[in-house]
């Protein structure tokens, strides 16, 4: 994966389909600031794609202070129902252990986010 320098690049070559990186995109959006700064959050979205429908899927980041660089994911569908053909009340959270932000953390940052999104759509 090192060699890889765009997601669509593998995207394309794995079957994601392009909803699922739009919202990755759109939730990068809501999210960027609060991890650019170094702060904790969460935020609560809705997916309205034609092959991606998720209600309340509350995205949480925790940001901690570190010599290690890792982003660790886990998406969460206990408690969920599937109503109106959509899944609602997943939760992705990420934990962020960071000294400093770099365009490469970045990018490791959303490819863990793309591979938490991508339980949902299973």
């Amino acid at each position: 994966m090192k060699y890889i320098v765009r997601y669509e690049n593998f995207n394309e070559t794995k079957g994601i389909s392009d909803s699922c990186e739009n919202v990755l995109y759109k939730i990068w959006n809501l999210i960027e600031y609060d991890i650019l700064n170094l702060k904790s959050n969460s935020i609560l979205y809705d997916i309205n794609e034609v092959d991606f429908n998720v209600k309340e899927l509350k995205v949480e980041f925790t940001i901690n202070k570190s010599n290690e660089r890792r982003c660790y994911g886990e998406t969460n569908l206990k408690g969920t129902i599937i109503s109106n053909n959509s899944l609602i009340g997943s939760s992705i959270n990420l934990n962020i252990k960071i000294d400093e932000i770099d365009d490469k953390f970045i990018y490791y940052i959303k490819s863990v986010l793309l591979h938490e999104l991508l339980h949902p759509t299973l």
